[in-house]
């Protein structure tokens, strides 16, 4: 508020009072007041007649207001008593919505990342072996015929003696990066162009198919004995969650997805009850079909 804007409410103030009828209570007020020196013998005492006592208390009370009126405008102890109106130009109104658009896409992300944090922690704890008890009794016959002569052979209650888990190559690539756990790199890269086919390593349970921010598009596949295998950087599904598979189904496109892969390849591991295995260990030289 500036002074002259301060001013003009005191004048208005001021002009809203019948100052003639004040006037003629004032001068029916009549009175005096004695001021008596104590203790001090050379001064002698003084009288103040009414009028003179009422103009001093009026003179002190505006001058009283025109301090605090100066201190309320000038100094700090206005942001207590006045709220200032911001006037914000164009290019910072077009930024803060865009602040604002920006926070509203970050909460999304978060939101979809607690999606994905819990799509994960459930496909840990399905990825055991009696997560596939529905699936070792089903007749579903998927480009393996020597699985399949395995499982008719089964119906008539022929075994064959072969309860071990066989993994296969899952993608036709060249091997760019092998298995190195101390320096965080738990599985092994086939490098191979975009949209090459990805295949099932062995039999087993999709517990997780769906987008990571690190490793792209990602599936994982629950098998017997507590073992997981994880297919990572994919450009697209085949199959979704929950689903079974055979061992050389197709599952999956090679992509460059995910903040973690720098180029077209499939990352694939390997784990066992938790512990992370040397997919070369366990692969077998058969490819998928």
């Amino acid at each position: 508020m500036t002074v002259p804007a301060l001013v003009g409410k005191i004048t208005g103030f001021v002009k809203g009072y019948d100052w003639k009828k004040i006037t003629a209570i004032y001068s029916r007020i009549k009175f005096s007041v004695t001021i008596v020196p104590s203790g001090v013998s050379f001064l002698k005492p003084a009288t103040f007649h009414s009028w003179v006592v009422t103009t001093f208390l009026l003179l002190l009370m505006g001058a009283t207001m025109v301090v605090t009126a100066l201190l309320m405008v000038y100094t700090p102890l206005n942001s207590f008593f006045f709220s200032k109106t911001v006037q914000l130009s164009h290019y910072q109104v077009k930024e803060l919505r865009s602040f604002r658009d920006k926070v509203i896409y970050l909460d999304r992300e978060i939101e979809n990342l607690k999606k994905q944090n819990r799509d994960l922690r459930k496909a840990i704890l399905l990825g055991d072996s009696t997560a596939l008890n529905k699936f070792q009794n089903r007749s579903k016959i998927g480009g393996n015929i020597f699985l399949g002569f395995d499982l008719l052979l089964e119906k008539f209650g022929v075994n064959l003696g072969n309860n071990s888990i066989s993994f296969r190559t899952p993608c036709d690539g060249y091997k760019s990066n092998l298995f190195d756990p101390y320096n965080g790199h738990y599985g092994l890269d086939f490098a191979a162009k975009t949209g090459t086919p990805v295949y099932a390593s062995a039999n087993g349970y999709i517990i997780f198919s769906d987008f990571t921010a690190d490793d792209g598009n990602m599936v994982i596949i629950g098998h017997d004995d507590g073992f997981i295998t994880v297919y990572k950087h994919c450009e697209s599904f085949l199959k979704c969650s929950r689903q079974p598979v055979f061992e050389g189904e197709q599952i999956a496109l090679t992509g460059n997805t995910g903040r973690l892969s720098y180029g077209p390849h499939l990352h694939f591991e390997i784990w066992q009850n938790g512990v992370p295995l040397d997919p070369l260990k366990f692969i077998s030289t058969k490819k998928g079909n």
